[in-house]
């Protein structure tokens, strides 16, 4: 598969090294540079040149990439909405009971077969690199780097917490006080591989909360994660007691009888694009599991 970006120099690039322009003006890695210089091509205004060369102001760098796509991932027709595509990325709208990539005993059922099967039908293959995942049965925006690039980029982004998320869910329980922040370490639990719980000597993880509507015996509420840990949305509103409805690694072990997986979804995504730095924002609506589950538990919206 060929990748290809095109880069035109100004005055800021006089007299830089091509490599220097690709670290510090393209925040290319060290390691995707190598990739480029040995499995890629680089041209300097359609000629082959070396990374050592001199920019100046006007010059064109057209940047090839190439890599093996995954051909382990079978191409499966499966419903998802695809919200908004570029050439280096694209934002998906993951719906319920797909999981993110094959796993034992989820080989043709997840995001990366139905993308495979998506791009094969428009002549297209991709290597598919998510960038901010979501639980198999978290539903709501994701985004997935198309290339290399991108990936690196909004891999920064995620880390220097550029990318902005929120979740709306249903917690057991009423919220009280409203709103506020829960401010707690969270570390694998010692005999689970899956399960995190609230433990001193844990990573760092801060979650915001606010409530949206309350009801009986349930609030309806929108979750910020401010830190990016497995499970901190769930941990953090189980530790506080208010597990989310539907979440029996959590919760009820005997989860609900409203709806078949926990009620959470991500409902709104924020981020620069990697390529041209506009900021972009978007939207997903609820789901309709968790619409009648609301109904369900006397809410209103």
């Amino acid at each position: 598969m060929q990748q290809n970006m095109q880069y035109v120099a100004d005055n800021k690039d006089e007299g830089l090294t091509i490599k220097t322009v690709l670290r510090s003006r393209l925040f290319m890695s060290t390691r995707l540079i190598k990739n480029l210089k040995y499995h890629g091509e680089i041209l300097k205004n359609g000629m082959a040149c070396f990374v050592t060369e001199f920019v100046h102001e006007g010059d064109t760098l057209c940047l090839r990439f190439y890599e093996e796509v995954n051909s382990a991932i079978r191409p499966v027709c499966l419903l998802f909405e695809m919200v908004y595509e570029t050439d280096h990325y694209c934002v998906v709208n993951k719906p319920k009971n797909m999981a993110t990539h094959p796993s034992p005993g989820h080989y043709d059922d997840t995001l990366a077969n139905a993308l495979s099967y998506y791009w094969q039908e428009r002549g297209e293959s991709h290597v598919i690199r998510p960038i901010n995942r979501l639980d198999k049965n978290t539903t709501g925006l994701m985004i997935v780097a198309k290339t290399q690039y991108a990936a690196r980029l909004l891999t920064n982004e995620l880390s220097s917490e550029e990318i902005k998320k929120c979740y709306v869910a249903i917690a057991n329980g009423v919220l009280s006080p409203e709103s506020g922040e829960i401010n707690k370490p969270i570390s694998r639990c010692e005999d689970s591989i899956i399960k995190r719980c609230v433990a001193m000597g844990g990573k760092e993880s801060l979650t915001r909360y606010e409530t949206i509507s309350l009801a009986k015996d349930a609030t309806f509420v929108r979750l910020f994660p401010l830190t990016g840990r497995t499970h901190q949305l769930r941990v953090h509103m189980a530790h506080i007691g208010h597990p989310l409805v539907g979440d029996t690694l959590y919760g009820n072990e005997n989860g609900s009888e409203f709806i078949d997986r926990v009620a959470l979804h991500c409902d709104s995504l924020s981020f620069l694009d990697p390529i041209t730095g506009e900021k972009l924002s978007f939207t997903a609506p609820l789901p309709t599991d968790m619409v009648k589950l609301w109904s369900m538990c006397g809410g209103d919206f």
